[in-house]
């Protein structure tokens, strides 16, 4: 869900996403971090939760960052920092929020500072990015 994809001062953005088993099994083919070929993706099973991987948070803030550039789809980061507080578990629902705060001009940037809260409001992970326009 976007609430608004603007680069203006003070847009916000919100994403929310429920983190299922496939979608830590995809994201771990996708990004490596498994050996598992995709015709060997075991089918996932709700016995436990497990941890969903810090990347795949940070790829959310991103996207909720990228919200705010001219072009969300090519977005350009300049730079970004993420710092984790806690981990988030398949079954979550995750809100990744990213604002505008400020916009350089002369840079054709854009500063969006981000985080991430599960279902109970506990903050996941927060950062800061710089888009170029």
């Amino acid at each position: 869900m976007n609430e608004s994809t603007s680069h203006q001062d003070g847009a916000v953005t919100t994403l929310t996403k429920q983190i299922s088993d496939a979608d830590v099994a995809l994201f771990n083919l996708v990004t490596g971090l498994t050996t598992v070929t995709s015709d060997q993706i075991p089918i996932p099973t709700q016995s436990t939760r497990q941890i969903a991987p810090m990347a795949m948070i940070a790829a959310m803030l991103a996207g909720a960052a990228a919200q705010h550039g001219l072009r969300p789809d090519t977005v350009r980061f300049l730079s970004e920092t993420i710092h984790f507080t806690e981990p988030a578990y398949t079954d979550d629902t995750l809100t990744a929020t990213a604002q505008v705060v400020d916009r350089d001009n002369a840079a054709q940037s854009v500063r969006v500072l981000a985080h991430c809260e599960n279902q109970d409001g506990r903050r996941l992970a927060e950062g800061e990015f710089v888009l170029s326009d």
